[in-house]
């Protein structure tokens, strides 16, 4: 699909996985490049607006240098994901929540910090086809360090959806912004007292219209 639409002289926004394979993820790139239009890769949290702001914070020195990155982003496998649904297909989905949900915190923080995915290692869990969770750890240039648990089996009632990042003049935690809907919380806490205050941002700004516009 990429591929036709670049030798029709479309740009394309693409849905991640961007493909599974590393072979197939260059042949997009080569075509889009032969054809010469643009490609991205869509990752929609990118343009959440309490994650623009997050990234303001982080590069005017509110927080200090970012040391430490923390991430829960999970769900509950919805009911009409059948037994044949794609997502629990290795061959077209690639991987299960690891491959479905890790890459949005991993490429968030590449963001935020404006650094390189330099390394990362996981363990995964479940028996089944794909795998049900995992915890990621990885390393950013700048020797930040990130610890990322994603998983399919975890109640939607439930807390699911927190990013933090610790600073050397204080931290701040993302509340329910992680997904495909607006709003969350942002919050600063300052090292100097230890307070928490109210971050500021548009709570209605819907990241997909958002990343469409970019």
């Amino acid at each position: 699909l990429v591929e036709a639409c670049a030798a029709a002289g479309l740009p394309v926004l693409c849905e991640k996985p961007m493909a599974t394979t590393l072979g197939d993820a260059q042949a997009m790139v080569d075509a889009c490049e032969r054809a010469g239009v643009a490609y991205a890769t869509a990752h929609n949290q990118r343009w959440h607006p309490a994650h623009t702001r997050l990234q303001e914070l982080v590069a005017d020195g509110t927080i200090g240098a970012v040391r430490q990155a923390r991430i829960h982003y999970a769900c509950t496998a919805p009911a009409w994901w059948g037994a044949d649904d794609w997502h629990w297909d290795p061959a077209r989905a690639g991987g299960g929540a690891l491959f479905d949900l890790a890459p949005h915190g991993l490429d968030l923080v590449a963001t935020l910090l404006d650094a390189e995915l330099e390394e990362v290692t996981a363990m995964t869990q479940g028996d089944g086809s794909v795998e049900e969770g995992a915890i990621l750890l990885a390393r950013y240039g700048g020797d930040v360090l990130l610890t990322l648990q994603v998983s399919y089996a975890c109640p939607e009632t439930l807390p699911r959806r927190r990013l933090e990042l610790v600073g050397t003049a204080g931290m701040v935690v993302a509340e329910d912004t992680m997904g495909q809907a607006p709003g969350g919380t942002l919050t600063l806490i300052g090292a100097e007292d230890g307070l928490p205050r109210d971050v500021a941002f548009d709570t209605s700004g819907d990241p997909f219209a958002l990343q469409i516009a970019a």
